[in-house]
């Protein structure tokens, strides 16, 4: 098999979140993932969920992609304890997408949970979070994706199902429900060494 690489561009509109696992300064409820370069990211991880997803919910257009061989087969669990619990790798592996632009970047906003009767906010639901980009802000995220492929066919369907799957995705990262990480386009290009 042969490794070839996935340059991918998601272009973000603003406010956009995907929340650390480690602190951040003090009184940040959820701090921005940051690079150890102070970079903004979103994991790679959360695109490659985010790609699955969107393969699940084309249905019939993506029926003819082996999900399971490009990204491993799901492991058995509590509910699905009939299934094999012995992991199953994949063949495309994800690089973090990093805002290259965004080092040293940041800003806060607030939330809060209103309590219904009163009409005003509750007690102890003042949120602070890092959100650095201003609303309707373009910021361009970039990653690489490895893929070991069995032949330039495979290669090829792959490209496809990826710039198909990230196309449907309609936002990334944290708070996606108020409106937050709206995707603007998707660049998917074979990357240098591959043909």
């Amino acid at each position: 098999m042969k490794i070839s690489s996935i340059k991918v561009k998601l272009t973000l509109q603003g406010p956009i979140l995907t929340g650390a696992t480690n602190p951040g300064f003090l009184g940040i409820d959820t701090p921005f993932a940051r690079t150890l370069a102070k970079e903004l990211y979103l994991p790679g991880t959360l695109v490659k969920g985010k790609l699955r997803q969107a393969w699940r919910a084309l249905g019939g257009l993506s029926a003819s992609f082996p999900t399971d061989s490009w990204f491993g087969a799901p492991a058995g669990n509590a509910t699905h304890l009939d299934q094999n619990f012995d992991p199953v790798r994949g063949r495309a592996h994800f690089s973090d997408f990093v805002d290259s632009a965004s080092a040293g970047k940041s800003a806060l906003r607030s939330r809060i949970k209103m309590d219904e009767c009163r009409g005003s906010a509750a007690d102890g639901m003042l949120q602070l979070l890092e959100s650095p980009y201003a609303s309707g802000e373009r910021a361009v995220f970039e990653g690489t994706i490895y893929f070991f492929e069995r032949d330039a066919e495979e290669r090829a369907a792959f490209l496809d199902a990826v710039r198909l799957g990230l196309s449907a995705v309609p936002s990334f990262g944290a708070e996606r429900g108020i409106g937050f990480g709206r995707l603007c386009s998707v660049q998917a290009e074979m990357g240098p060494g591959t043909s």
